[in-house]
């Protein structure tokens, strides 16, 4: 019994010992294919960044981009640029990372816009990194931590756009996301490289729209706030304001998208008449459905925009305007925004086209001034003529809205007539010109020069002299006079243009309130006409 139990102790012993032997080398095999698990990674996170494993980002989550360990680094959209200043909430600076069917990889879209970072498959130029810019495609990003060890740049991330093939942290080539000095650049992702590693913080969507404060000076000095944005697709090809109760009309055109996002026309402006009714119509291009199409009004002239009328996604339409019983006399502004940016207040950016207009506001009026002269009285005379064919004396007449009158323009000599030119814009080129009267208006004829006179100041009847003879003088007070041996009836004094800018039926015409400058007097006495020029 004894020799059993021996043998049977011996056995046990042995069986134990032999399963701890195995379990030895299984755990040693063990240790052996972690540490070779980890030399790999080690590797591998060497050469290309790893993305942490987390979910992170996530779809459902907002976040921020700053420069990692840089305060003023935070990306932000304005227009279709990428900035990057101090954390701002009217900035638009907070992103939603959308995934795609790649791994690591997402749309990087702006949650105030809906656009989204385009590609930055730019090559650097002159040694610096190109723009990477804003649009309304989506462009697949691989977004990726850096877990390369003893880097600068571990646990922060690269952003690089996936059509430009391998990407590769190991060495430069690889382009993405980068701080430059005037806003995010595409530029190398070499490890170490801090310009071009970031932080994801999440957060939520805190953007609020920029509060515009118009002080008390602007606002008693009707001065606008000038939106920023960008030139895109939208523009205006036709703006006009017409009807009943205009006494200057607008008529605005273009061919070509402008240069610029935002213009002050200063030349094209329209008279309109308080209390009374116009109409507003257009005409526009790269027009699309979610093209924002606003007019907005200060008919009070306190630099304040409060009046709007929308026409959103139609590239042509008009709208019967009413000007307020209360609006301020004398000028105001009329502003219209085409923008894709689905901002819609008169000062915010955008991104399409700004056009500011002149509007002037008068008082309510029936009648309507009709006046003709010539550029020059050397090169040619007018006529103006009623329904009747009844010539008007002077060139000048007040009449109703409606009424139809001609304008004849005769030359002299070798005088060659060019058109009937309203302010700056000539609107026929017939000598015999009729219209019918919607709003004030002053024409001017517009002659090339009569190189044909010689001597006197202009042609004379037979019943004349050679020459008629006049002087002028100017006071101190800024009254010019006319001094002639035959009796003066009347003074016009014209811009070497031709526009006339003051006119009295008698031997003096004020002109203190006309600017420095040339210009063209013409005096009228009994015994003829003479021209002469002065400097003011």
């Amino acid at each position: 019994m004894k020799v059993f139990l021996s043998h049977f102790y011996g056995c046990f012993f042995y069986f134990i010992y032999l399963c701890d032997t195995i379990l030895k080398h299984i755990y040693s095999m063990i240790k052996f294919l972690f540490l070779f698990s980890g030399l790999l990674l080690s590797a591998l996170c060497a050469t290309t960044a790893q993305a942490d494993g987390t979910g992170f980002p996530d779809k459902d989550k907002v976040y921020v981009i700053n420069r990692f360990g840089n305060q003023s680094g935070y990306i932000f959209q304005s227009g279709s640029q990428l900035l990057h200043s101090s954390y701002n909430t009217s900035n638009r600076q907070f992103w939603r990372f959308i995934p795609t069917e790649k791994e690591n990889c997402f749309y990087i879209q702006n949650v105030t816009t809906g656009w989204y970072i385009q590609s930055c498959n730019l090559p650097p130029v002159g040694g610096g990194g190109q723009p990477v810019p804003m649009g309304e495609a989506p462009v697949e990003y691989q977004v990726c931590k850096d877990n390369t060890a003893g880097a600068s740049t571990n646990g922060y991330y690269y952003m690089s756009s996936t059509d430009q093939g391998t990407i590769d942290n190991s060495k430069d080539g690889t382009l993405g996301l980068n701080f430059g000095a005037n806003g995010v650049v595409a530029f190398h992702i070499k490890t170490g490289r801090g310009n071009s590693y970031w932080e994801i913080t999440e957060t939520t969507d805190q953007w609020t729209a920029p509060n515009y404060t118009h002080s008390p000076y602007a606002r008693a000095n009707g001065i606008y706030f000038l939106p920023c944005g960008t030139v895109d697709r939208a523009y205006l090809k036709n703006l006009a304001i017409r009807g009943k109760d205009v006494t200057d009309e607008l008529n605005y055109s273009a061919t070509a998208r402008p240069s610029k996002a935002y213009t002050l026309h200063t030349s094209d402006k329209a008279t309109v008449q308080r209390g009374g009714t116009f109409e507003l119509s257009y005409t526009a291009e790269g027009i699309s459905a979610d093209t924002h199409v606003g007019m907005w009004f200060d008919w009070d002239g306190d630099g304040v925009f409060d009046i709007c009328h929308s026409k959103d996604g139609e590239s042509q339409g008009t709208i019967a305007i009413n000007v307020p019983d209360t609006a301020r006399l004398g000028k105001s502004r009329l502003r219209i925004r085409l923008t894709d940016n689905a901002m819609t207040e008169a000062e915010e950016d955008v991104i399409g086209t700004v056009y500011d207009f002149i509007v002037n506001v008068s008082a309510m009026k029936t009648d309507r001034i009709v006046t003709v002269s010539p550029n020059d009285t050397l090169r040619g005379s007018v006529v103006l003529e009623n329904a009747e064919g009844t010539p008007l004396a002077d060139g000048s007449t007040v009449c109703a809205a409606g009424d139809r009158f001609t304008v004849k323009a005769i030359k002299k000599g070798n005088a060659v007539f060019r058109g009937w030119k309203k302010e700056n814009t000539i609107i026929s080129t017939a000598s015999e010109y009729s219209f019918d009267v919607t709003q004030d208006m002053e024409l001017t004829a517009v002659f090339s020069p009569n190189t044909q006179v010689t001597t006197g100041i202009d042609n004379v009847n037979g019943n004349q002299p050679a020459t008629v003879k006049t002087s002028l003088t100017l006071s101190p007070s800024g009254i010019l006079s006319a001094h002639s041996s035959s009796p003066v009836r009347r003074i016009l004094v014209y811009t070497p243009s031709g526009r006339r800018v003051a006119q009295a039926k008698a031997a003096e015409v004020p002109v203190k309130h006309l600017p420095k400058g040339t210009y063209v007097v013409k005096v009228t006495t009994d015994a003829g006409e003479s021209g002469q020029k002065i400097k003011l």
